[in-house]
């Protein structure tokens, strides 16, 4: 009978050169055992040579053995998010046949592949699929597919992304969602969904706080509001060197809030302690951006222009490792050197203001009475075009002057 089949490239071995005699002797194999075959069937020869030559003469005997195509695999892994204007970058998928993968991409719009390099065209996804259709001994191998995304230059470096579209979900893909909490000891006003800058319902968050409220008023001193905060991102904090908070705001009552008030913070619960970085508001002094030092202070860059009642700001602050600026509307509003590294280790607050334990009056209880949207986060400081480039296009149809 034929000798057992193999699969390419599996050697020829004892399973089908296994003759035998009854007479003491040698045998010998062509093709060789360990003889790798291409597919096909091929016959093979046994030469027995015995001990006893006066006796016994050589014998040969034939048979057949069927070579059947080897099995090929793709081993394709995920792809990173790119940016529009991201150098060419080549694909690295491998077949275990070690032959050659081809690929395509399903929207040229976004992506374009020529052999292995891919091109970056536009924004938006497409679908790599990674190809080896196999030769004379390799089956083809079932093909492999990844997404491709590509991002809008300004989500580069992104550490966090909240654009409020119906939750508070973290689109940068890091999987820093933010989530609803309050200060213990009194009742919970939620943060609660709301009209965006467009005017589109469900596409920002309006946070509670407590208007005309006195710092040292013992009854509001056991109520309080909610906020958000963002699990897990102390340590990621602590270690950019350079970065940028952005955040349309919109302030109901900036007059009587006391303040500064925080709209985003890694401080911790009051002022004590390590300080981090933070991006207030003021009643006097505008916006601000604070970057903290390990003796529990800071250095503080103010806007100036005090804020307006019922209109969205974008604002925006970066730090280079070597100046801190902040911007509002796009536009410079002041900036200063600071050259202090990142110390504090606390999680990230949306729309809380920190400022004295709500358990132990007189403390100071109140958050922001405001509305948030498109808050982001990097880990580079944007250029001032960069910034420019981002109010134009979040700012869309905005009435920003109050012309209507």
């Amino acid at each position: 009978s034929p000798a057992a089949g193999l699969t390419y490239p599996a050697p020829l071995s004892s399973t089908q050169l296994n003759a035998t005699s009854t007479v003491v002797g040698n045998w010998s194999y062509n093709p060789t055992n360990g003889s790798v075959l291409n597919v096909g069937t091929y016959t093979l020869v046994g030469t027995f040579t015995p001990n006893d030559t006066a006796n016994y003469t050589n014998a040969t005997i034939t048979n057949t053995v069927v070579v059947a195509k080897g099995s090929n695999n793709i081993l394709f892994g995920a792809l990173p998010i790119k940016y529009v204007g991201d150098a060419a970058f080549n694909l690295t998928a491998t077949a275990s046949s070690g032959l050659t993968v081809t690929y395509t991409s399903s929207n040229p719009n976004v992506a374009t592949v020529l052999g292995s390099l891919v091109t970056i065209v536009g924004e938006g996804n497409t679908t790599i699929t990674a190809s080896q259709a196999g030769d004379s001994d390799w089956n083809a191998a079932t093909s492999v597919t990844q997404t491709l995304t590509v991002q809008p230059a300004l989500n580069r470096g992104l550490v966090a992304y909240y654009p409020f579209n119906g939750n508070a979900n973290d689109a940068s893909g890091n999987g820093y969602d933010a989530t609803t909490t309050g200060d213990p000891g009194g009742a919970l006003n939620a943060v609660a969904l709301t009209q965006d800058r467009l005017g589109i319902g469900n596409q920002a968050y309006h946070f509670p706080g407590r208007i005309r409220w006195t710092a040292w008023d013992p009854v509001l001193s056991n109520y309080t509001s909610s906020w958000m905060s963002v699990p897990g991102t102390g340590s990621r904090l602590r270690n950019l060197t350079s970065f940028t908070l952005s955040c349309w705001i919109k302030l109901y009552d900036p007059i009587n809030d006391y303040g500064p008030s925080r709209i985003l913070t890694n401080e911790g619960d009051d002022y004590s302690g390590i300080r981090g970085l933070g991006l207030y508001y003021n009643r006097n002094s505008g916006f601000g951006f604070g970057v903290g030092w390990g003796g529990g202070g800071e250095t503080s860059t103010w806007s100036g222009v005090p804020p307006q009642a019922g209109r969205f700001y974008l604002v925006t602050a970066t730090y280079d490792g070597t100046r801190a600026a902040i911007y509002v509307d796009g536009q410079l509003a002041a900036s200063q050197n600071v050259s202090y590294p990142l110390q504090s280790t606390k999680d990230l607050s949306i729309g809380r203001h920190v400022q004295g334990p709500i358990s132990n009056p007189p403390g100071f209880t109140g958050e922001i009475v405001a509305d948030l949207d498109e808050i982001r986060i990097y880990s580079r400081a944007l250029s001032a075009v960069e910034i420019g480039q981002l109010y134009q296009q979040e700012a869309g149809n905005l009435d920003t002057d109050g012309d209507g």
